[in-house]
Formats: C-alpha cells, sequence, structure tokens
C-alpha cells in the first residue's frame, strides 16, 4: 500500500502513536483522508490540531486549549470556573470582576457569608467594627466620620 507523506507521518511516529492510541489514530487517517478528497494543504500543526485532546463542558465538546478564561484567556484544564452571562471566568478573574467585596477586609463576601451593608458599603458581620477599639458593631449603634465607622465612646474621637 503506497502512503501520502503525512499519511507515513503518522504511521511513522511511533510515540505520538502510544499517546494517542488506535482510536486516535483511526481518527486521524480519516481526518487525512478528507483532506485529501478536499485537497487542503495538509501542515504539522493541522494535523497535531486534529490529535489534540478534547473535553466535554456546557454541552460541547472543545480541545483543552481552547476552553478559556474569558478574561484572561487562559485554559482551564482540571480547574473549576464561574459562569456569568454565558460567559466562562476563572475564579481568579470571576472574583476580581464580578465578586462584591468586603469594605474592611478586601475579600470576597460569599455567598452563606453574613454581612452587613452600612455607610453605603457592604461589610463582612466581623469586619464591621470601630475603627479606633475595634469592638463589633453588628446590631449596634454608630457613627460614622471619614467613611469610617466608629462606636458611641468614639464618636467624637478627634483623630480617625
Amino acid at each position: 500500500m503506497l502512503l501520502h507523506p503525512t499519511e507515513r507521518w503518522v504511521w511513522s511516529n511511533q510515540e505520538t502513536v502510544a499517546k494517542l492510541g488506535v482510536s486516535a489514530l483511526l481518527l486521524g487517517f480519516m481526518f487525512v483522508s478528507v483532506a485529501r478528497v478536499f485537497q487542503w494543504p495538509l501542515t504539522i500543526h493541522l494535523l497535531l490540531f486534529a490529535f489534540q485532546e478534547v473535553m466535554h463542558a456546557l454541552r460541547q465538546t472543545w480541545h483543552t486549549t481552547c476552553f478559556v478564561c474569558a478574561a484572561c484567556r487562559k485554559p482551564f484544564g482540571n480547574s473549576l470556573f464561574h459562569m456569568e452571562d454565558g460567559e466562562p471566568y476563572c475564579e481568579k478573574d470571576y472574583v476580581a470582576l464580578f465578586s462584591t467585596k468586603c469594605h474592611g477586609c478586601d475579600f470576597p463576601v460569599e455567598a452563606g457569608d453574613k454581612f452587613i451593608e452600612a455607610l453605603g458599603h457592604t461589610w463582612h458581620d466581623t469586619c464591621f467594627i470601630c475603627a479606633v477599639c475595634h469592638v463589633n458593631l453588628e446590631g449596634q449603634p454608630f457613627y460614622s466620620k471619614k467613611d469610617k465607622p466608629l462606636c458611641k465612646k468614639h464618636a467624637h474621637a478627634i483623630n480617625v
């Protein structure tokens, strides 16, 4: 049997064949055959693209290098991702772009966290404290000076 040079490459590259397995090799032959029928130019890059590992996500099949974060464009690999407006985001970008941050500690306020909305900001319940003595102000009367919460004792403090 006479083989096309690209087909010879597929058969002769034993390391690739061993990694891909028989089913991928047959798929590669089908790809090469279709490419020859339609007279597509075959390059090593195109052939390797056809042999890439695939994954299933969002009811679609993706090359693992093509399923990427909508913000940073890095592949997810085996990492978790978050959806926002129909787009996948890595954890880091999702938190940076879409999470509500606590005004006291600047960490995200996540689902299930106890939080307080005061002074036009969102706070973890444990972060809503007097700026001077650090007593927790949850459920307590408080005052504000320069956008900082103060307990009754320090409401008239000169330096805040």
